[in-house]
């Protein structure tokens, strides 16, 4: 299988199954060694339904219909790459299907794809300790894989569909305390420092137009 292209935005399905799980061939054709030789990336990761799509389609499209991102939007299967720059930085935006197998892969190919920065988004509508655990365990992974020394990491925590700060500010800032609480965002933080290492909450059908992650975004190009 090869990169297809629907719209602007194109599609990797550049993928193998194998017994030892799903892996990343880039090498095996022309337009995808390509792509990779371009600017560092930027991964968006998360779970299947944290907003990743919405978020990924908002920065690259600030101007176009929401209702018509939102209603065209799907989980993910595979992944969505797109050159962008961000404040002044050429960088290649990558939406990554939130199946663990996917995300694995993706890690295990970050020696292939330079990698600046991975923003994982985790929703506010999620409350089970459950997956609030796989989540809070696959971040770990991520910070403590041996490829990611040098990677930023930006948390979203996606108020999309949940309580927002104007009309339950209390419920809000309670469910925000609870998953910082429970995915150890804080240890994060002090583990790898503020400048690698910060969460946000925002929603992601506002893209740029909302003030935190605008403003997390410019600290995570605009950082050294």
């Amino acid at each position: 299988m090869g990169g297809v292209c629907c719209g602007h935005i194109r599609i990797i399905d550049q993928t193998n199954e194998t017994e030892n799980g799903l892996q990343i061939d880039p090498l095996c054709n022309p337009d995808y060694t390509n792509v990779l030789s371009r600017p560092p990336s930027i991964f968006i990761l998360g779970s299947e339904t944290a907003g990743k799509t919405i978020l990924f389609l908002r920065i690259i499209y600030p101007y176009a219909d929401i209702s018509d991102l939102v209603s065209v939007t799907k989980p993910t299967n595979t992944l969505h790459v797109e050159p962008y720059n961000i404040y002044s930085k050429d960088v290649l935006l990558w939406d990554v299907g939130g199946d663990h197998l996917i995300t694995d892969a993706m890690v295990d190919a970050l020696n292939q794809i330079h990698v600046y920065a991975i923003i994982y988004v985790v929703s506010m509508l999620e409350t089970s300790s459950n997956q609030l655990l796989k989540e809070r365990q696959r971040l770990y992974r991520l910070v403590c894989h041996p490829l990611a020394m040098q990677i930023k990491f930006l948390v979203v925590l996606n108020t999309f569909g949940a309580f927002n700060d104007q009309e339950n500010p209390a419920q809000s800032k309670d469910t925000e305390n609870v998953l910082v609480r429970t995915l150890h965002l804080q240890t994060f933080i002090d583990m790898l420092g503020p400048q690698r290492f910060r969460y946000t909450k925002a929603n992601v059908k506002d893209g740029l137009d909302d003030p935190n992650l605008a403003d997390a975004l410019a600290q995570l190009a605009l950082n050294p």
